[in-house]
């Protein structure tokens, strides 16, 4: 139903046949400029070796985002991938913006989807999170408003 491979050994998605079915778009709340020795997440976790910009994405573990995937999850704003720095909050994780950005509050933030705008899938956060695909798309909270979209098949 979620066009998720039920796990690793029974093959990829792509190798059954399906297509992802869903995709988690949130709104870049904040950005900032921070500098080297800054310390961003739960006890200061991550610390800036230069400076750079990072953006507060206003989603977590409250929300169904795996924290296990802290600092090693990714996710695609303005059709860049940008990385987790340190520990995913309850309501919110903080990114890397590079230390040059464009990106502004509002603008969108694709945790998953299909990968096919080269954004990361349920399968690169299950594998971040060290679990399986299913895990992830249905771990999502009722916290998270829905869209649902019909395409007509031809």
């Amino acid at each position: 139903m979620y066009g998720v491979s039920p796990g690793e050994g029974l093959g990829s998605s792509a190798e059954l046949g399906l297509i992802p079915a869903m995709t988690l778009v949130a709104r870049l709340a904040h950005v900032k400029h921070i500098d080297p020795g800054a310390r961003v997440s739960y006890g200061g976790t991550w610390v800036a070796s230069e400076p750079t910009w990072i953006g507060l994405v206003p989603v977590g573990y409250g929300d169904g985002i795996p924290r296990a995937a802290s600092s090693r999850a990714e996710v695609l704003i303005g059709g860049r991938r940008c990385r987790v720095l340190g520990v995913i909050a309850m309501d919110q994780m903080v990114v890397d913006l590079g230390p040059e950005t464009e990106s502004r509050p509002g603008d969108d933030v694709i945790v998953f989807g299909t990968g096919d705008r080269g954004e990361p899938t349920a399968a690169d956060w299950a594998r971040w999170s060290d679990t399986i695909g299913y895990e992830i798309v249905t771990r999502i909270s009722p916290r998270i408003p829905r869209q649902y979209v019909t395409v007509e098949a031809d």
